[in-house]
């Protein structure tokens, strides 16, 4: 009889507590973000009834202990279901936001380096895009020079900024 159950025990390996763990941590992160995300989102995610149902109720619950026990049932039942089209989705927004940033960041460093230097910054501009409207572009730039010397970020600057990205979005 002990034999037979060494046997048995031999060919299934126990589940690694850290990998559980790990899994439990990432449904709770993808659970975060489903609660996040508006109620319009959810039928391209393809969640089932009883999860919306289970997100709905979260968002409806009061704050404090019962919330955080809803999450933990959110993320319970997220584990029962097959969820690899609502994580690629969200996966492919995370991965738009970060381009959208990057995006965001490279359009102020050119805005700030426009104002800042000039003439120099505008020719290493132009060799990086093509601007139909440099005339309007270079006013644009020594408007904002005249309102950061006045240490306010005012009308130009933000025309400039949108001109910006505009461009190095296109």
């Amino acid at each position: 009889m002990i034999e037979e159950d060494e046997e048995e025990f031999e060919g299934k390996q126990r589940p690694n507590k850290s990998q559980i763990k790990r899994d439990i941590q990432a449904f709770a992160e993808l659970a975060k973000k489903l609660v996040l995300m508006p109620e319009s989102t959810w039928p391209d995610m393809q969640l089932s009834p009883l999860i919306q149902d289970e997100i709905r109720t979260y968002k409806n619950t009061p704050q404090h202990g019962a919330q955080k026990r809803q999450m933990k049932y959110l993320v319970k039942m997220l584990q029962t279901e097959e969820l690899t089209s609502a994580s690629e989705m969200i996966e492919n927004q995370d991965a738009r936001a970060q381009q959208m940033n990057a995006t965001f960041h490279r359009v102020e460093l050119w805005r700030d380096r426009l104002i800042a230097e000039g003439q120099e910054a505008l020719t290493e501009f132009l060799k990086e895009v093509i601007v139909a409207d440099i005339q309007h572009l270079r006013q644009l730039i020594l408007q904002a020079k005249k309102e950061s010397a006045q240490g306010k970020m005012g009308k130009a600057g933000r025309q400039l900024f949108k001109i910006l990205r505009d461009l190095l979005d296109a």
